[in-house]
């Protein structure tokens, strides 16, 4: 990949949410916004088999989404997932992290979790996978209470926290364990939501989507070790990098998102 090139953080954020689910092959108007190229030169390079492309309709054409984002990369333009995990800041390790996040006043708090690899060395996940479904299950119902009061304490100051949790499909049996969280925190009255993977694939070409909190001041990236366990997180504080997270948050949130569903078992099943 070469050096990123400069590019105004609306235009970051116009090209990200473009590539948001937008199936194999693409308008036009997303290959322009996308590349960075002209019509004209989207024309020539779908004429010469450059960019594969497909008709669309009678005078129209669609290009192939993933040779797209190839051929942005080729020219330095990033995404947004790009520009956050290589975007400075200062080092937060997890003391610190947990201070900044629970100490935070009013407004709007997203969490993406994306990572789902290398497990965390945790009692309820030693549980799972050890086929103690009934005692992991147990175990994880105590962080429940945990949950509600976490709600009433951030209602108190004026905070709403909005988790999504973004896995892969089919689950693999880390991803059965984590759909366990998610279901207690919906029943602990808590806001969250399912985006599937998917969903994300043509963002992802080069590294997946990292774990984020966002906050209305500040994006914290986190960080792990080689084995998987939390090491903190990478504080930025750029304003319009901020608010542009936090837009696409939102966006990913509230359209792209499913809310949990059905009995506990159905609640497995990730929504499509």
């Amino acid at each position: 990949m070469t050096s990123p090139l400069p590019l105004p953080h609306h235009q970051l954020l116009a090209r990200t949410k473009a590539l948001l689910n937008p199936g194999e092959y693409t308008s036009m108007a997303t290959a322009v916004l996308v590349t960075g190229r002209t019509q004209s030169r989207i024309r020539h390079m779908g004429d010469d088999d450059t960019l594969p492309s497909r008709l669309a309709g009678k005078r129209t054409r669609a290009y192939r989404t993933s040779a797209l984002v190839r051929d942005a990369y080729r020219n330095g333009r990033l995404l947004l997932p790009d520009v956050l995990r290589t975007a400075s800041g200062q080092k937060l390790d997890e003391t610190d992290l947990a201070h900044a996040l629970t100490t935070h006043q009013a407004g709007t708090w997203y969490t993406l979790s994306r990572r789902g690899f290398m497990p965390p060395d945790w009692p309820s996940w030693s549980a799972w996978y050890a086929g103690r479904k009934e005692r992991a299950r147990a175990l994880l119902a105590e962080e429940q209470r945990q949950y509600s009061h976490e709600a009433e304490s951030l209602a108190a100051r004026g905070l709403t926290r909005r988790r999504l949790w973004c896995p892969d499909q089919p689950l693999n049996v880390f991803g059965q364990y984590q759909a366990l969280r998610p279901q207690l925190l919906a029943e602990a009255d808590a806001d969250v939501r399912v985006l599937p993977g998917r969903k994300l694939a043509h963002m992802e070409m080069h590294d997946p989507f990292p774990d984020l909190e966002v906050l209305p001041d500040a994006v914290y990236v986190r960080r792990y070790t080689a084995i998987g366990a939390r090491d903190g997180a990478t504080r930025i504080t750029n304003p319009d990098l901020v608010a542009t997270t936090h837009d696409l948050l939102g966006r990913l949130y509230t359209t792209h998102a499913s809310l949990l569903k059905g009995s506990p078992d159905e609640r497995l099943k990730v929504p499509a």
